[in-house]
């Protein structure tokens, strides 16, 4: 991969990229900050600041508005730029025919690295939730509780808010956001974390199993979302995030008899092992595609 760095746009254009499908990664529901401005051209708020990336036919990736030191200080983390993704196809191909085929069709996806505390509060949100109601409650937690960043084209654009800046919000607050019974649970996360009940900052260099756990200690995450904010925030590419359209997944195409979750995550370890959660990201993606 090529980076050319041009200061006086503020652009920062990738050449032969790679592995690398800007709509795939962007729009199979490891995020929700990301809109689609026009083809393959998306506007995010990431890291307090607003971007935008858009890909080109021949696969060139271009980041606009942003400088050398934002790009090589989060954003080459956050779209996994420095994973060599043809290493994990090769292994997952060899697993069986139907993840092979599932990246055929999504092979273009790469695991964002996110930021843990927002990562954590939108996966709250998205339980029993759909993608375009998620996406307008974080926005509206944003609007009301996070830092302007800059307005464009008459839309204005907010930072996620910090636990501080959470810290008064009450359930009732939540509730008037239109955020559901998840209320009291987004009060439950920004109190363990701001009582430091919970430190996601040294949770960093935790094993699976102790992140897992510590996780779920909050009210409204259970193992799927505690695996979702694994998986996309604590560059844990084992983890294997089950709902119902996974069970499906592998019903239809491993085993019938897999109904229970400890049963399904046991499966996913043994058969994918360490990138079980990409492999679930290709099928995940590809059954949503087919309608499965």
């Amino acid at each position: 991969m090529k980076i050319i760095y041009n200061e006086a746009k503020q652009e920062v254009i990738l050449d032969q990229v790679s592995d690398f499908d800007i709509t795939q990664t962007l729009t199979c529901g490891q995020c929700f900050r990301w809109h689609e401005m026009g083809r393959h051209l998306f506007r995010g708020v990431v890291f307090g600041r607003v971007i935008d990336v858009e890909q080109l036919d021949d696969h060139t990736v271009i980041f606009y508005r942003v400088d050398r030191p934002f790009f090589e200080a989060h954003l080459v983390d956050y779209f996994d730029f420095g994973t060599d993704y043809r290493v994990i196809k090769e292994d997952l191909i060899e697993r069986d025919d139907a993840v092979k085929q599932a990246i055929a069709h999504g092979g273009g996806i790469r695991i964002l690295n996110q930021e843990p505390f927002e990562l954590l509060l939108s996966f709250i949100i998205s339980g029993n939730n759909n993608i375009p109601r998620i996406a307008k409650s974080i926005e509206a937690v944003a609007s009301a509780y996070g830092s302007l960043i800059e307005t464009i084209d008459g839309k204005a654009y907010y930072s996620f808010p910090t636990p501080d800046q959470l810290e008064t919000v009450t359930v009732e607050d939540y509730r008037q956001l239109g955020v559901g019974y998840r209320d009291k649970y987004l009060r439950d996360a920004v109190e363990t974390i701001l009582e430091g009940r919970i430190d996601l900052d040294r949770l960093l260099t935790a094993d699976y199993k102790l992140l897992k756990e510590t996780l779920m200690l909050i009210k409204g995450v259970g193992s799927k979302i505690a695996d979702c904010v694994i998986l996309f925030a604590f560059k844990n590419k084992s983890a294997f995030p089950v709902d119902t359209w996974v069970k499906k997944i592998i019903r239809t195409y491993y085993s019938e008899e897999l109904t229970k979750n400890e049963d399904i995550l046991k499966f996913a370890s043994e058969h994918f092992g360490v990138h079980a959660g990409v492999a679930q990201q290709y099928l995940f993606y590809y059954a949503r595609k087919i309608k499965l």
